[in-house]
């Protein structure tokens, strides 16, 4: 997930927002085991460093225990910021359910609206980019408006506390079900009508 230009951003972010911390938990288990943590961690440090960032403003925690354990690290945090183009959603959700303010950036492929699109469910607005640009300002703000943050916060958790569509596997499957069936009677509606015209057609010819 961690592009050399999502990189680039976040070195941006941090520079432009003194005494900020960047906390990463790049090396999930669900993915693989043999992670070459080393040559990452330096990759990423030197460039934060070239950046004029102090390479100790940018941490990893190495896999931990369970969700619990990575629920009370993002509970330390003031901003999450999710990935792109490569958007998250089990991370996402878990920094939504503290009530951790999201920044998110939308993109063309179904990967790049993910976060973007759990927002949008949750009806949470002001807090989706489109642009690099735009995506390092509202990072910016919400490290700097302390009240905005808060509001936020307090606005996400009280909607994650009403169970979000999302978050039930039944009611959103049934949506996303109904939704197919519909995409196909717009898209291949005209051919089922024709079908049924030939039949009425031969059933004519029998008689």
């Amino acid at each position: 997930k961690l592009i050399p230009e999502l990189r680039e951003t976040w070195a941006k972010i941090l520079a432009a927002v003194p005494k900020s911390v960047l906390v990463l938990m790049p090396f999930g288990p669900t993915w693989t085991s043999d992670y070459p943590i080393a040559p990452f961690i330096k990759t990423m440090r030197a460039l934060f460093t070239q950046r004029g960032v102090d390479e100790q403003r940018v941490q990893f925690l190495h896999t931990l225990a369970n969700r619990a354990d990575v629920k009370e690290v993002l509970k330390c945090g003031d901003v999450y910021l999710d990935a792109y183009p490569y958007a998250s959603t089990t991370s996402l959700i878990d920094a939504l359910e503290v009530g951790l303010p999201t920044v998110v950036r939308t993109g063309d492929t179904l990967r790049a609206r993910m976060g973007a699109a759990v927002l949008q469910s949750l009806t949470v607005a002001g807090l989706t980019a489109t642009s690099e640009e735009s995506y390092i300002q509202l990072a910016v703000t919400l490290a700097n408006d302390v009240p905005l943050r808060q509001a936020k916060r307090q606005e996400i958790l009280r909607k994650m506390q009403a169970e979000p569509s999302f978050l039930d596997s039944q009611v959103f499957s049934t949506q996303i079900g109904q939704l197919l069936q519909k995409l196909f009677a717009d898209k291949f509606g005209h051919l089922d009508k024709k079908r049924q015209k030939n039949k009425e057609k031969r059933a004519r010819k029998k008689r």
